[in-house]
């Protein structure tokens, strides 16, 4: 009896190891898993992050391609306005220039050289009708 009571102290004593160890086994998984769960609410927190952060760096390019676009605008217009501003110096250059005596000799020049200038235009469109017509018959003179 003395052994029978002895293997049943036995076996409690491995029962309440076992279930001892069970536990200590049970403890760790739930710890485990409770890290499982934290370490998916900080990649799932990372990847709000990083979306956050895409959406405001897209949201700073389109800004900056605004500003690129807006800058571009007021070159062009700036440019326009230079050129135009020398166009108007370069006339009211010349209109000064104009009223000095070689100015006036200028114009005088000009004034006969205008008629002159279109007399040769006639004349060369006069010579090439001429020209034409004189090859069109030198063609039709030629047999086939």
């Amino acid at each position: 009896m003395r052994s029978s009571a002895r293997g049943v102290e036995n076996s409690a004593a491995n029962i309440e190891q076992s279930s001892a160890r069970a536990a200590a086994a049970s403890d760790r998984t739930a710890e485990n898993s409770a890290r499982t769960a934290r370490a998916s609410e900080d990649t799932a927190r990372s990847a709000r992050s990083a979306a956050t952060a895409s959406w405001v760096s897209a949201g700073f390019a389109a800004v900056s391609a605004i500003q690129n676009a807006r800058a571009a605008r007021a070159a062009e217009e700036q440019t326009a306005i230079t050129q135009s501003m020398a166009a108007q110096e370069q006339t009211h250059q010349f209109a000064m220039w104009r009223q000095t005596e070689e100015g006036k000799q200028y114009v005088a020049w000009r004034n006969q050289a205008i008629p002159l200038a279109q007399l040769l235009r006639d004349r060369q469109t006069q010579w090439q009708l001429a020209w034409a017509q004189a090859i069109g018959n030198a063609q039709d003179s030629v047999s086939a």
